[in-house]
């Protein structure tokens, strides 16, 4: 396991987890060195679902069986409105592509959870490449209105689109 991808897809999960730790430490030392009951040091709800929140993450993404193909790297820009209950309405920018996505979020501890969908994705360049997607990630509120999440998405090219593992990190900010 010498590919730089799995170590970089490591030190994201790792640093997520010391990110997690550091805040519960942090959220543990200020509760109880102050006495006074402050609304903001309320349990945050888990998840991502029904929040309206941006999201900056970065991206790495590591072609499968396309050896001619590069590893790309940028960021990822999105803006997500909770619409009705346990539904949410999101647009992103990485690449020229929108999808339609499924999924399921979990409530793990306190104010982190795991998500899992499937979307399908298509480009708006020619010719169209697409595929299916499969994602799974982990959430965690900070604060109220500031959160962090890692993620690994699987996508299975079709249309020339080759197959990919794209490794995301990034901070959530609620509106």
């Amino acid at each position: 396991m010498n590919n730089p991808l799995h170590k970089i897809a490591g030190a994201a999960v790792f640093s997520f987890a010391v990110l997690i730790t550091g805040a519960k430490a942090q959220m543990s030392a200020t509760s109880s060195a102050t006495q006074v009951p402050n609304p903001a040091n309320d349990t945050v709800p888990a998840g991502l679902l029904g929040k309206n929140y941006a999201t900056v993450e970065g991206f790495i993404e590591k072609f499968r069986h396309a050896s001619s193909a590069p590893t790309v790297a940028g960021p990822i820009i999105a803006v997500n409105q909770a619409v009705a209950p346990n539904f949410d309405f999101g647009l992103n920018y990485a690449h020229a592509v929108y999808d339609f996505a499924a999924g399921v979020e979990v409530p793990v501890y306190g104010p982190a959870s795991l998500r899992a969908s499937i979307a399908w994705e298509d480009s708006f360049k020619k010719p169209h490449t697409s595929g299916w997607v499969y994602e799974i990630s982990g959430n965690y509120w900070i604060t109220r209105e500031l959160g962090a999440s890692v993620g690994v998405d699987y996508i299975n090219g079709h249309g020339g689109a080759a197959d990919a593992f794209v490794y995301k990190a990034g901070v959530n900010v609620r509106f």
